[in-house]
């Protein structure tokens, strides 16, 4: 499967860049390094997920994991009164 993705794929973007539908270009300097900030966090929230996973449990963590979408909502509707 991954195999059939990598070769049609590429046919879909480049039909949709000669299309005008969506544009290739590389991304600026201040995207790169939001990416690579993006990628650091990413490794270390991996890290310590793995790491409460083997102290307190898988379901456990899955739960608070679970949890964290909810509460994130809730505070940004009293932080900047966005409604979901």
């Amino acid at each position: 499967m991954g195999v059939l993705n990598f070769i049609i794929s590429p046919v879909f973007v480049l039909a949709g860049h000669f299309s005008g539908i969506e544009t290739i270009k590389a991304p600026s300097w201040e995207v790169i390094g939001f990416l690579t900030i993006d990628a650091c966090f990413g490794i270390i929230y991996e890290f310590w997920l793995v790491r409460a996973t083997t102290m307190i449990g898988p379901l456990t963590a899955n739960v608070s994991l679970a949890s964290i979408i909810p509460f994130t909502m809730v505070i940004d509707f009293f932080w900047t009164g966005h409604n979901y």
